[in-house]
């Protein structure tokens, strides 16, 4: 089985995937995400989420 290393620095990454919804804290400009969330749903903790998405157009 292979393990695949944790890092600080995320610039060299074009795609970052998570299991989970990413905190709009953490979500690093330029990037593409890939991550499970309820977001679409218009779940009502999610929503600030989902605005942060949008509002700096996210692939």
């Amino acid at each position: 089985m292979h393990a695949i290393p944790l890092q600080e620095d995320l610039s060299d990454c074009d795609v970052l995937i998570g299991v989970k919804e990413v905190p709009k804290q953490f979500l690093i400009e330029g990037k593409k995400y890939l991550f499970f969330s309820h977001t679409i749903k218009k779940q009502k903790h999610n929503r600030d989420l989902l605005r942060a998405i949008l509002a700096k157009k996210f692939s």
